[in-house]
């Protein structure tokens, strides 16, 4: 008699980790001898997280196995201490390390939004619909840029899922391996802002390059001094073509058009496999080769990202890594792998 039953095992963990001798090396140039190096500590990291595992394993007869299995990873950290406020992230002038930010923050050119408060002593709310959207200006159209940098977000993941399913009949194995990240942001620069300037990315064509009203934006109908914003419904762009797409000012310098959410669900990995029998190969080796395996798979097989990600893979960057959450043109492309292979135990 064969048994079909369910089983199930659970794991958790919640860690909170402190890294308060984080060293770096500087250069310190009013040493009259050599080496001029100095290791310094750099600051103070902390990150408080929780990691969970379960798995299931539902079928189990002589014939069948069914094995599924899910973990899940939450991380939060924050920057306490630096020796200077803010320093770029392996030299980037686009990731940065700053004090009270989460590690690898994203700060970048924006453009002008509707602030909260409409006076310097923050005492008048401006409408509550208009907060954030782009000023442009009540003649062209144009969208006019903020005077700081903004800060988009951080480039590591809040949230990690892995799930694995297997399927056991016999002697054949099916396994599959999907993931999800989320919570984090992802930057294109150089790659969108060259596919804009040659034509080539899809948000140059958004509006045929035709002049547009410019999305979710205002006009100001007041003065400088004393502003007062308007939904804009009517004032279209000068120009919808290359003297927009190709600007460095309204469009291409304003790096925050090419941050995206980093956000994706991934097929990992498939892969197929058939144990020979033991039976035959003793039979046809005289038990020479113990065991054999024979298996197909591919790696990468789908991704499935939100829809302002119109570049690439976030787990390619600069570096063939998400290390910093850059790519750019000389970025490698992702890959999608299929192979094979044989092995024996002898």
């Amino acid at each position: 008699l064969q048994c079909i039953y369910i089983a199930f095992t659970l794991h958790g963990n919640y860690m909170i980790i402190a890294l308060s001798q984080k060293t770096v090396h500087t250069e310190k140039p009013d040493i009259p001898v050599l080496p001029r190096m100095l290791t310094l500590n750099s600051g103070e990291v902390t990150n408080k997280g929780i990691e969970t595992s379960i798995r299931l394993n539902p079928v189990k007869t002589k014939e069948w196995k069914v094995s599924i299995g899910a973990n899940y990873t939450h991380n939060e950290n924050l920057l306490k201490d630096l020796l200077v406020d803010r320093i770029g992230v392996n030299g980037s002038s686009v990731v940065f390390a700053q004090v009270g930010q989460p590690v690898n923050i994203i700060a970048v050119p924006d453009y002008a939004r509707v602030p909260e408060f409409a006076d310097e002593a923050q005492t008048i709310r401006n409408p509550e619909n208009l907060i954030g959207k782009v000023i442009v200006d009540k003649n062209t159209g144009y969208p006019s840029r903020a005077v700081e940098a903004s800060i988009i977000g951080n480039t590591i993941p809040k949230h990690r899922v892995g799930v694995d399913f297997s399927v056991k009949y016999k002697d054949f194995t099916l396994n599959n391996v999907f993931e999800y990240r989320g919570g984090y942001y992802y930057a294109s620069i150089s790659l969108g802002s060259n596919l804009d300037f040659t034509g080539a990315s899809a948000r140059s064509a958004y509006y045929n390059r035709e002049r547009f009203v410019f999305p979710n934006s205002v006009i100001n109908t007041g003065t400088v001094a004393n502003p007062k914003y308007e939904e804009n419904t009517n004032v279209t762009i000068s120009d919808g073509g290359t003297g927009f797409w190709t600007n460095s000012t309204y469009n291409r310098g304003t790096y925050s058009n090419y941050v995206y959410s980093g956000d994706y669900w991934k097929w990992r990995e498939l892969s197929l496999s058939y144990d020979v029998p033991a039976s035959f190969l003793k039979k046809t080796t005289s038990s020479t080769i113990q065991a054999a395996r024979i298996s197909v798979q591919g790696r990468n097989l789908l991704l499935l990202t939100p829809k302002s990600n119109e570049y690439t893979d976030p787990d390619y960057s600069a570096n063939d890594n998400n290390a910093i959450g850059v790519s750019t043109l000389t970025s490698s492309p992702p890959t999608r792998y299929f192979g094979g292979s044989i092995s024996f135990t002898f």
